[in-house]
């Protein structure tokens, strides 16, 4: 469930088609769709790529973002095709909440201003962390 409202893509058929059935560029995958299932992480990883979806299709874990970019996990392999690399970013964040030694939902703190938001790790040294 995401944060807060997200728009959906306008072509979410032909995104979910192609992560289906595109042909993109493969490699061994670090984390699989799984670490959407720690509610923790996905908290973290709704944060860091909020324009993220994720599903299963015919059996076929599937991810993909607003944007265009999406991936698919076969066989050990992440399949990614689109204008990004979804993925490598899903799992860029993901290390990088592992390494703040998986932090819980109660240790971020948020501050709101007319310029924007930003999220902080208590504790943290000063800087935006999503």
């Amino acid at each position: 469930m995401p944060l807060r409202h997200q728009p959906e893509p306008a072509a979410i058929g032909e995104l979910i088609e192609l992560a289906v059935n595109g042909v993109g560029v493969s490699r061994p995958y670090r984390f699989d769709i799984s670490i959407y299932r720690d509610n923790e992480a996905r908290f973290w990883l709704d944060l860091t790529n909020p324009d993220v979806r994720t599903m299963s299709i015919d059996g076929v874990p599937i991810a993909f973002h607003s944007e265009g970019s999406w991936a698919r996990f076969v066989g050990g392999l992440v399949v990614q095709g689109g204008p990004g690399v979804v993925w490598d970013n899903v799992e860029a964040a993901h290390d990088a909440w592992l390494g703040a030694g998986r932090p819980p939902r109660e240790q971020y703190w948020l501050t709101v201003t007319a310029a924007g938001q930003e999220i902080f790790l208590a504790g943290a040294p000063a800087g935006a962390v999503a």
